[in-house]
């Protein structure tokens, strides 16, 4: 950010106020204003956020939400953060949820008030707030996030010692308005494919998608989502290191409740072969988790990306964001990789740097191991 720019958001700051919240009765009765600023991302929205501060907290977690309000006093930014305390990392700031690894996690703030929001929390945590944490680490960032980017400028330029590392991918694909216009575009072999998914197993009646409506199909869905997964050895849970079954249940449950639960799975002869579970918003699906039987190849891998797809378009959703990446053509060849970051900045004290020292030796040791595991899966 250039000097000017920064200065022109730092000055038009100072007309806001910054208040931290503690209490969690008090933030449920702001859900709707933090709901109309998260607008239509899920993972920002109050459902995911006080579903996972009630089953994935620690007892010594701390709120560490911040609201930035207007003269008027009306809510127009919000810090979603949490503090957590460690040996390793000390009093460090995170998003809430971010550890179930979503992804477009950000500030909330209005619209077209980004820059001017970050900045004075960023003024906030080096002034009243300083003393009151050691590392700020933000992950499951989009790249081209403007006020997550925009807030470790304004800590940079107040002497703070800011990284960013890139993390996962997700893929990002544009939904045609016809389902043939998409199979028109893939190659010879990918259409042949679900031309032949089509013939044996959909137009024959065999294949049937499912998708949860009520609260037992959230169980079930959920519970058909994990047994796939467990298949042969292959992740016990939905994405995250401490995401419980009561946090997705919970979670699943509030998005039904509000029409905003994406939650489908393929049956092929009456059994389940593969599902899908994840979020809508406007125009897009959020899909967070999906996995098919382990085995299942070929025309049998396929089958529920067509069928799932097909229903997308024909109910007019434009875009589609998977976490992670995958091998099935038909998603694979419409999609563009977007890159998430991690941002990572220490206060200004000598004990806040001993501990990014250590948390970025933590990092290091985790990616040598990860890479170790892929290495002895791949033997």
């Amino acid at each position: 950010m250039g000097f000017a720019a920064m200065s022109t958001a730092a000055i038009t700051s100072l007309t806001f106020r910054v208040v931290r919240v503690r209490s969690f009765d008090a933030l449920t009765q702001l859900s709707t204003a933090w709901n109309r600023l998260a607008g239509d991302v899920p993972f920002r929205r109050w459902e995911w956020c006080s579903a996972w501060w009630k089953h994935c907290s620690r007892h010594d977690d701390e709120l560490f939400v911040l609201l930035v309000l207007d003269g008027d006093d009306s809510i127009v930014g919000i810090a979603p953060w949490y503090l957590r305390n460690t040996i390793g990392a000390g009093r460090s700031l995170c998003f809430l949820g971010h550890d179930t690894e979503p992804t477009d996690l950000s500030l909330l703030a209005v619209p077209g008030l980004e820059r001017t929001i970050a900045v004075r929390i960023a003024a906030w945590l080096c002034c009243e707030g300083a003393g009151h944490w050691d590392l700020l680490l933000l992950d499951g960032v989009n790249a081209d996030d403007e006020a997550c980017s925009r807030l470790a400028d304004a800590l940079q330029a107040r002497w703070h010692t800011v990284g960013r590392r890139p993390q996962c991918q997700s893929l990002a694909a544009a939904l045609p308005r016809r389902f043939d216009r998409w199979t028109s575009q893939l190659a010879e072999v990918d259409r042949e494919l679900v031309e032949q998914v089509d013939r044996e197993y959909i137009a024959t009646g065999r294949a049937v998608l499912r998708t949860a409506i009520c609260s037992d199909d959230v169980r079930r869905g959920l519970d058909l989502l994990q047994k796939l997964a467990t298949s042969e050895g292959r992740a016990s849970r939905p994405p995250g290191r401490v995401a419980s079954e009561a946090f997705h249940q919970s979670a699943a449950r509030q998005f039904l409740s509000i029409g905003l639960l994406h939650l489908q799975w393929t049956e092929l002869d009456g059994q389940p072969i593969a599902a899908e579970y994840g979020f809508v918003g406007d125009d897009t699906i959020y899909v967070y988790h999906h996995t098919w039987a382990a085995g299942a190849g070929g025309p049998v891998a396929t089958l529920h990306s067509v069928l799932a797809l097909r229903r997308a378009v024909t109910e007019g959703y434009r875009h589609l964001l998977v976490r992670g990446t995958t091998a099935v053509p038909v998603l694979r060849t419409h999609a563009a990789t977007r890159p998430l970051l991690h941002y990572y900045c220490a206060a200004r004290s000598w004990g806040a740097h001993c501990y990014l020292a250590s948390w970025r030796a933590q990092q290091l040791a985790v990616r040598a191991c990860q890479r170790l595991l892929r290495a002895l899966r791949r033997q």
